[in-house]
């Protein structure tokens, strides 16, 4: 099923008293402590949607995915000729 997963990064406006006033089972809010900043809370929200298995599966295949385009860059490299 959908669920909406709302991490916030201990923002100053009203946007959690708004969300607060949504009953809905399918919205999550997680709330991070003020000045942990934007990259902790996006963090906090992958974690609350995957489990570390499927975290550290999909951070294996990027990091895979990301050596492969570095060797394809490399070998699909145009090549200067040793002619004048």
């Amino acid at each position: 099923g959908l669920e909406l997963i709302v991490s916030d990064d201990g923002s100053t406006d009203d946007s959690l008293d708004v969300l607060s006033r949504i009953s809905d089972p399918r919205l999550r809010i997680i709330t991070s402590p003020k000045g942990t900043g934007p990259s902790a809370a996006r963090n906090r929200a992958l974690d609350a949607a995957f489990d570390q298995s499927e975290l550290l599966a999909a951070r294996g295949l990027l990091a895979e995915v990301e050596a492969a385009s570095d060797v394809a860059e490399t070998v699909l490299k145009p090549r200067r000729s040793l002619k004048p």
